[in-house]
């Protein structure tokens, strides 16, 4: 007993990045294998390495290596240990006051620097944008092999065998299997009930890897889980037209418990941290193999 005590404080220590999805042989989950991950605790599939030192910049301190700490240098991608900063940009250093792939975002705010992607979109919020992204859902399978690229489907469920995953495919409705209600034609018209298991109130130093959700599906189901700003804030924090603060997912093969970790994109959370109180709206949808879907909804508020 006293050691499964011991590991489950353990476990509890560990930053919430490393129970991201995690695979065998892929702690991670990010597609990269432990041994060849220059980040084996964080998500990085891109496995950018500024300085080359063979440490990912996700979990490099000074990812330039020109000896400013990530959080002081203000080109914290490009050496610059002088810290000049002549022009351009405010706070923003010379080296890195650029946009080299000139899609009008400036290296340090560009999600795929090398890349132009405009519309900044990162469906995964893992600070890698999608076009330069391998893997936009994070379910441990790349977008060129995904049957749901944009939706978290790690078991690649495709019921009528058309190349698309169940989870993203309205037409894909498999027969009843005894397990929910059918109907005269034998498919499941039961939604699936889920259960979520998280606190109102949550101090931000509790949540600087991401917000853990805890959520219990009575039947196998994928789920994606967002937090929502009301109008007024989501101007205050910039977010887009959606008003999404973060986003996350999981999905169960069968009646189970599972967590889905929400994380805030590298701006957001700068500007979340610099408010003594956010208050959003943590909304979950979740849909079963037979295509049946149930929403909830939780009022959360995030305090310094």
């Amino acid at each position: 007993m006293r050691r499964v005590v011991s590991l489950c404080l353990f476990l509890l220590a560990l930053p919430a990045a490393a129970f991201a999805h995690p695979e065998p042989g892929d702690m991670d989950g990010d597609g990269v294998r432990d041994e060849a991950d220059n980040c084996i605790s964080i998500r990085n599939g891109d496995q950018r390495d500024t300085d080359a030192d063979g440490i990912g910049d996700k979990c490099d301190d000074d990812a330039d290596a020109d000896t400013i700490p990530n959080g002081s240098d203000n080109c914290p991608y490009a050496p610059n240990p002088g810290q000049e900063d002549t022009g351009g940009r405010p706070g923003r250093g010379d080296a890195c006051d650029i946009d080299s792939d000139g899609d009008g975002r400036d290296d340090p705010d560009d999600n795929c620097p090398n890349d132009a992607n405009p519309g900044w979109r990162d469906n995964d919020m893992d600070g890698t944008g999608d076009v330069c992204d391998p893997d936009d859902d994070e379910d441990g399978e790349f977008d060129t092999v995904d049957n749901c690229p944009l939706v978290y489907n790690w078991e690649q469920i495709d019921e009528d065998g058309d190349g698309r995953g169940s989870v993203c495919d309205a037409d894909d409705r498999p027969s009843g299997d005894g397990t929910g209600e059918t109907g005269g034609d034998g498919a499941d018209r039961k939604k699936p009930t889920v259960i979520l298991g998280i606190r109102r109130r949550h101090r931000l130093r509790s949540v600087e890897e991401g917000l853990v959700v805890r959520l219990r599906c009575s039947e196998a189901c994928a789920a994606t889980a967002r937090l929502v700003a009301d109008r007024r804030t989501a101007r205050a924090l910039r977010l887009s037209r959606s008003r999404v603060a973060a986003r996350g997912s999981a999905q169960v093969a069968g009646s189970a418990t599972t967590y889905a970790f929400l994380r805030f994109s590298r701006a957001v959370k700068r500007r979340v941290w610099r408010r003594p109180v956010t208050r959003l709206t943590l909304r979950v949808r979740v849909v079963d193999r037979a295509g049946n879907r149930r929403a909830v909804a939780r009022r959360l508020t995030l305090v310094r």
